[in-house]
Order: structure tokens, then C-alpha cells, then sequence
């Protein structure tokens, strides 16, 4: 089934939850992650996709918003405070390295300081 607008998709929705065999297919570059998801037959690699797709997103947003923003290592909050703490928030992760987080976890990524 060709969909190329969210209308279309939320009113056939339904036959993806009734119909297993059912595969849609797009030409919107916005819809492409949605269709993907759907057309992901296997619940858990559908949820490990949508997951994956989400820290992804959030990276994203994070990345062109430069709220932390930080340099040399620090966030503006310990700038501001002259800490000498490295890495802000994420400080005292286990998982934290140099070059920024290396783990995909949405709790982490949601998660800011009052300041920020």
C-alpha cells in the first residue's frame, strides 16, 4: 500500500494491526522512519528500531540547539561557577568518555540540569 501523506497513514493504520502481511510503502522522506517501523514484522526488533530511531532524534536536536554547550569539556554551567569538573551532568556515568556519551539511553538524554 503506497502512502504518501499522515492522513493516509493514520486512517490505514488499523490494517497493519489486523492484516500481518500488509507492507506499506512511501515516497515522503518525513514518513520513511514511520513505514520502516511498520513494515518491521518482529516486535522486539520493531521496538530495538523505534528505540534506535528516537536517541538518534535527540542526538539531533541536542546537537544543533547547543544547549549545554560546551567547551574544552565543560558545560556553561561549570564555566559560569569556574568548576573544574569535566563533562557536566554526565560526570560520574561509568559509560562517559572524552568525545560524549557512547551509550544510547533515553533517560540520559532527557535528563539536564536545572541551569540548562
Amino acid at each position: 500500500m503506497k502512502i504518501n501523506d499522515q492522513k493516509k497513514l493514520l486512517k490505514h493504520i488499523w490494517l497493519y494491526k489486523h492484516l500481518f502481511f500488509i507492507r506499506f510503502e512511501t515516497d515522503n522522506p518525513k514518513l520513511m522512519p514511520y513505514i520502516k517501523a511498520l513494515n518491521i514484522k518482529s516486535r522486539y526488533k520493531r521496538i530495538d528500531y523505534v528505540y534506535d530511531k528516537i536517541c538518534d532524534e535527540i542526538d539531533a536536536y541536542y546537537s544543533s540547539c547547543k544547549l549545554c554547550d560546551f567547551k574544552k569539556g565543560q558545560c556553561v554551567l561549570h564555566r559560569t561557577k569556574n568548576l573544574n569538573y569535566m563533562n557536566g551532568c554526565c560526570r560520574l556515568c561509568l559509560h562517559q568518555t572524552d568525545h560524549g556519551c557512547p551509550t544510547k539511553n533515553i533517560a540520559c538524554k532527557l535528563f539536564l540540569c536545572t541551569y540548562a
